[in-house]
């Protein structure tokens, strides 16, 4: 993943359980941003600002009732095996 590039959005409608595992598989901390896009109109709003140590993972629930139909992440650093 290149700093500051979007992967690419992913759909979250239609699933029960909805849950991001975030990897940093480098030296250094990174900051995922989680952005949104709730009327699949190419609009996206950050939903969360998440920080993963080096060489952690963060493992994000999102609530039940998510109503977003698109998720993309970013990062603000290059990171490898998201």
């Amino acid at each position: 993943m290149k700093a500051k590039n979007p992967l690419d959005p992913f759909l979250t409608t239609g699933f029960n359980k909805k849950v991001l595992l975030l990897n940093n598989d480098t030296r250094h901390a990174i900051d995922f941003t989680i952005k949104v896009n709730i009327l699949d109109n190419n609009t996206w709003t950050i939903y969360k600002t998440t920080a993963v140590g080096a060489k952690g993972y963060n493992h994000h629930e999102l609530f039940d009732r998510f109503l977003a139909l698109w998720v993309q992440v970013s990062s603000n650093k290059p990171a490898r095996k998201v």
